[in-house]
Parts: C-alpha cells; structure tokens; sequence
C-alpha cells in the first residue's frame, strides 16, 4: 500500500509541473508574455514546452502547454485496440490528483495493451487533469504507460 501511495504521489507530481513563462493569448494570436524563467523543460529533458493563457468565456482563464489548451472543452480522442490499463490508471491518477485539488481527470487509451514476460498488461494511456485556480482554470496532459497486473491492480506507471 505505501509503494501505491509512493507511485500515485510521483505520478501526479509529474503530470502537474508548473511553467515559467505565460504567454497571454486570444483567439486571434499572442498579446503579450510574462514572466523571468523562460519556458518550462518537461522531466525527461526534451524540448521546453510552451505555457500559455487563454480566456475562454464562460470559463475564464485556461492555462497549460499549448496543446492542452486547444483541446480543453473537448473530449480526449481514444486510440483504437483493447486497453485493459484505462480505468485503472484512471483511478489511480484521479485519487491523487483530487487530493491536489484537481477538478476533473479524463482518461482514454493510447493504443492497444500487450502482455510483458510477467503476464502484466502494458499500455499507454493519454491522460487530463484540470484544476480550478483563482482566474479559471490550469490543464495537464500526458501519456502514461500503465502497468496492470490480472487482477486489473497497477503494478507501476510512468511518464
């Protein structure tokens, strides 16, 4: 039980990494960019990744990496294939990103499990979580790769 907590913990911890860089944007096109750290890094030391801010009516604010933002309102779009991992990763990310606040936690799947040596199911997982925040709201997307074991318990996930 403590190794879940401890892997629920790490997980939410990678998927909520703030920016330092808003970019203020309309439907139109970029108004202007606050901020002194530059553009977030992602853990795994790809490419910065832009953080924008965008007023969504109805709404207010909506901030997050660019891509997020032009999807949020929208359902995440499921890849096809069987994918057992989905509702147990969903689960898990969602019990700890709620303790964190977070509003909602959509989960669809990546593409299609396979079975690792073990028997496990491996699968990818595209994941989102939004939070409320004073202005509106912040958004998160990420694919995991969840691992479940035949009782549908995960067994680890990472980013």
């Amino acid at each position: 039980m403590t190794s879940m907590l401890f892997l629920g913990a790490a997980l939410v911890a990678a998927l909520s990494t703030a920016g330092f860089l808003e970019i203020l944007a309309t439907r139109e096109g970029l108004a202007t960019a606050t901020g002194s750290g530059g553009p977030s890094k992602s853990a795994d030391a790809g490419p910065p990744e832009e953080t924008v801010r965008v007023w969504v009516a109805g709404a207010g604010y909506v901030r997050g990496r660019r891509d997020a933002v032009a999807a949020w309102g929208r359902p995440l779009k499921a890849s096809p294939g069987p994918n057992r991992a989905v509702e147990p990763c969903r689960a898990m990310v969602q019990g700890e990103a709620e303790r964190l606040g977070a509003r909602s936690v959509e989960a669809v799947s990546a593409g299609p499990h396979r079975r690792n040596p073990k028997g496990e199911w491996v699968a990818p997982v595209r994941m989102r979580i939004t939070y409320p925040r004073p202005d509106g709201y912040e958004v998160k997307e990420a694919t995991m790769t969840c691992i479940v074991d035949r009782e549908n318990r995960i067994v680890d996930a990472f980013t």
